[in-house]
């Protein structure tokens, strides 16, 4: 099976992605990790989606399942050195304590976050583990679109008998949050789907 790694669609014998015209011959560039790295022996890694200066997401596929996932890897950036084609990180000696205390708090963080399955506003987390010197989330891949665009397509407004619904379930998810001592903090139109 050759798949693309921009979309994790398969491709046969073609170099750019008939589906998403992902151009399949270049390579990634470090410090994030080779397309086709397999994590977990399970997790084929494709295309970074972003990366926020603690962590990264790519787009994956998952060979025990045939899903397409989300890997969110824990690359907190200036504290590690990756060059291309390598998958292990190297802590720099000066940053191993701070680095090994963020990636517990970052593993924690998803921990908890995976425990209020429940919730419908936030992304379901299928797999936590360490690996590469650092640690891996596996989240549910989901068909979302950014909220700000949701509301730039509604003319650049949402009347509140719209809104309410849509904003109800964020509010009960940052409540359980709240309660179990994880904040956060940056909620905006940019960063909710």
């Amino acid at each position: 099976m050759s798949l693309c790694m921009g979309c994790m669609r398969e491709i046969g014998d073609h170099v750019q992605c008939p589906s998403c015209g992902f151009d399949n011959s270049v390579a990634q560039h470090s410090p994030f990790l080779p397309y086709g790295t397999i994590l977990h022996g399970r997790y084929i890694v494709g295309s970074v989606i972003d990366t926020n200066g603690e962590s990264s997401r790519y787009i994956a596929f998952d060979k025990q399942t045939g899903d397409v996932v989300i890997v969110c890897e824990f690359l907190p950036m200036g504290l590690f050195e990756r060059e291309n084609d390598e998958i292990n990180i190297r802590v720099r000696f000066e940053n191993d304590d701070i680095f090994r205390k963020l990636m517990s708090d970052f593993i924690s963080y998803f921990r908890t976050i995976a425990e209020l399955k429940d919730f419908s506003a936030l992304i379901r987390i299928h797999n936590i583990f360490q690996e590469n010197n650092t640690a891996y989330v596996i989240e549910e891949n989901q068909d979302l679109i950014p909220f700000e665009e949701y509301v730039e397509r509604s003319n650049g407004h949402l009347d509140w008998d719209i809104a309410r619904p849509l904003f109800m379930p964020v509010i009960s998810a940052l409540e359980a949050m709240h309660r179990r001592g994880l904040g956060h903090y940056a909620i905006s139109p940019k960063n909710m789907y």
